[in-house]
């Protein structure tokens, strides 16, 4: 009697190809039973993924794979007589979805004002393709997935804690948290300067509105400065005596942390003052002499040194003037002598003369 045996065959003949997450165990893979052939069977498995094992008398695949990678596995099932049937098939291990870069550092932009778009991270690992989404956004801008990038003009004022997620195809969604704060524009308080009028000689102390809003710190510049004063930009102030009359046009800046800036202009006038009547760097009892010599005349407003106040006419309001403003502490006594203050009279009625 002639006894047929079927050769030696897997039950399926196939098995399909299997993707399984690096560091994360698997749901163990029962591969097929051998069929016809003379039993028993024995069974392997090679190359297995690092990680993982092949029990052969389960005829199954288990364990934590460690290494992503592809890996050809061929599966062979033997018989009693070393007749073979044999599969092959793919495991592949994907790493976990991650971001590159890792992080996002937190943001700050200013209101009304068009940013410069920011690219967020792209992910790396995983199962392509990824799908990216950002929540919550603050009020005027946008995210485009397609290109991960954040634009627009923010339009309100305040922080967004924002998270920002990356979806592969087998469903992982890491994410990463950052902040986005929308702050006020810089600005001065006070929100100008007056122009100034000072005395040549004399010494004066301005000091500057400080900023607000932006970015602190701040950065303060003033520019072009008269002569004879200097800037202090730690305490944006302005100090000094003033040596040459003129005036100066000045721009006054802050700057802050993200070169956001601020400008206020204004005038310093630098004049000679007006009780100096002679000019000669002080206010003493020869200028109310002088005065006194005008008393009385009536000249076109800003053309006679004795009308001090400018008003059209030499009187007691002139006289007051340089009464009281009198630098008693700067006189020079011997200048204040009869003769002193007859020549000084004499020069200022040969002035009148003219």
């Amino acid at each position: 009697m002639v006894t047929v045996i079927a050769p030696i065959t897997l039950n399926p003949a196939t098995l399909g190809d299997q993707t399984f997450m690096a560091n994360i165990l698997i749901t163990p893979l029962t591969l097929p039973a051998a069929t016809g052939g003379t039993p028993p069977y024995t069974y392997t498995l090679s190359p297995i993924p690092p990680g993982l094992a092949f029990n052969a008398a389960s005829r199954s695949l288990s364990g934590t794979p460690t290494t992503a990678g592809i890996t050809k596995a061929t599966y062979t099932a033997i018989d009693a007589n070393r007749k073979t049937a044999s599969l092959t098939f793919t495991v592949t291990v994907i790493g976990p979805i991650a971001f590159n870069p890792p992080t996002i550092p937190d943001q700050t932009f200013t209101v009304d004002t068009l940013i410069t778009p920011l690219t967020l991270p792209r992910a790396i690992g995983g199962t392509p393709p990824y799908i990216y989404t950002l929540s919550p956004i603050p009020p005027g801008l946008a995210f485009n997935a397609a290109s991960r990038s954040l634009s627009g003009t923010p339009t309100t004022i305040g922080t967004t804690k924002a998270t920002y997620t990356a979806t592969d195809a087998s469903g992982q969604i890491p994410s990463l948290i950052f902040t986005i704060t929308v702050i006020g524009p810089i600005t001065f308080n006070p929100a100008t300067i007056d122009d100034q009028t000072f005395t040549v000689d004399k010494p004066v102390t301005l000091t500057l509105p400080t900023a607000t809003g932006g970015t602190p710190p701040y950065t303060y510049t003033l520019s072009p400065i008269p002569p004879g004063l200097a800037f202090v930009a730690e305490q944006h102030s302005l100090a000094g005596t003033p040596t040459t009359v003129g005036v100066t046009d000045l721009t006054y800046t802050a700057t802050d942390a993200t070169d956001a800036a601020a400008t206020l202009n204004f005038t310093i006038e630098v004049i000679v003052d007006p009780l100096d009547v002679n000019s000669d760097g002080q206010v003493t009892v020869i200028d109310l002499a002088i005065v006194a010599l005008f008393y009385g005349t009536q000249v076109q407003a800003g053309t006679l040194p004795a009308d001090v106040n400018a008003d059209g006419i030499v009187n007691i309001l002139d006289l007051t003037a340089v009464a009281q403003g009198i630098d008693a502490i700067d006189v020079n006594l011997e200048e204040l002598s009869l003769e002193a203050v007859a020549a000084a009279l004499a020069a200022a009625a040969e002035q009148a003369a003219e």
